[in-house]
């Protein structure tokens, strides 16, 4: 069966009856829509991609590539770490986050976040498509310094 692009990938796994999101979406700017797509994107964020060797076998934007890389190696005080996690980013959405699209990302760093550890904030400026209705929204997040997502939040802006 093929992937049905409305759905996010977790979704498109559970019957129908259990779909959290698709087409039967009502209102974008609904608090219920932006907290569904909260909780997503925290999971995405959240969850760790399989390492880059199952790459070019035909298998990106399967369960196996879910996710971000392991942000551990990472250095979020350098600015080829926060263009690396950026650009991660930009490719989780792209392959799992349907309801988003033009998504701009940027990261900034922080200097010290919990356990004396940088840590960083993430912004992401996008569409959301709600039944072909389309809205801006911003998400912001919070990278602590143990590799944790501490907060994330999405507001209509447009």
């Amino acid at each position: 069966m093929p992937f049905d692009r409305s759905l996010t990938l977790l979704d498109s796994l559970l019957p129908d009856g259990e779909r959290r999101t698709g087409r039967h979406w009502d209102d974008p700017d609904d608090p219920a829509e932006l907290a569904g797509l909260r909780r997503d994107l925290m999971d995405l964020l959240s969850a760790r991609a399989a390492p880059g060797g199952a790459a070019g076998r035909g298998l990106e934007g399967t369960i196996l590539f879910y996710g971000l890389p392991d942000l551990s190696t990472l250095d979020l005080q350098s600015a080829r770490g926060l263009a690396e996690l950026r650009t991660a980013v930009a490719r989780a959405l792209a392959a799992f986050e349907p309801r988003l699209s033009e998504p701009v990302v940027a990261v900034d760093g922080l200097d010290r976040a919990s356990g004396g550890v940088p840590g960083c904030r993430l912004r992401i400026d996008a569409v959301m498509t709600v039944d072909g209705r389309r809205r801006r929204v911003t998400v912001r997040a919070e990278l602590d310094g143990n590799r944790r997502w501490t907060t994330l939040d999405c507001e209509v802006t447009g």
